[in-house]
């Protein structure tokens, strides 16, 4: 979406309301260690995968204030990192690219 929505807001781009966005950046070390620590991040169980990335009026497993689709948001936030990282790239060359652990390596989760 950055790639085709250069000038949009980022809530817009992700369908959130302001509100719901603020809500991931002021979350996102907190859904990062959820996942983690409960090993979803290279889980193949589509039920909790669904539980992330599924339309849904708060993602499942985090508080109910939380909006929908966190996973896809989190996702989003990964690959954004890595694109900053290496602004070579163009987007044929991120889709092309099949080592999640290279894409995961540039994202730097919030600090305690």
């Amino acid at each position: 979406m950055d790639a085709l929505l250069p000038a949009d807001p980022d809530h817009i781009k992700i369908r959130y309301t302001p509100e719901q966005f603020g809500w991931c950046l002021q979350n996102e070390k907190n859904i990062w260690r959820d996942i983690v620590d409960k090993k979803l991040l290279y889980t193949t169980d589509q039920m909790e995968i669904r539980k992330f990335c599924d339309e849904s009026p708060f993602t499942s497993g985090l508080p109910q204030n939380s909006p929908g689709r966190v996973g896809n948001w989190l996702g989003w936030m990964i690959v954004r990192a890595y694109m900053k990282d290496h602004p070579e790239l163009k987007l044929p060359d991120l889709l092309d690219e099949k080592n999640e652990r290279k894409i995961l390596k540039s994202y730097k989760p919030p600090k305690e």
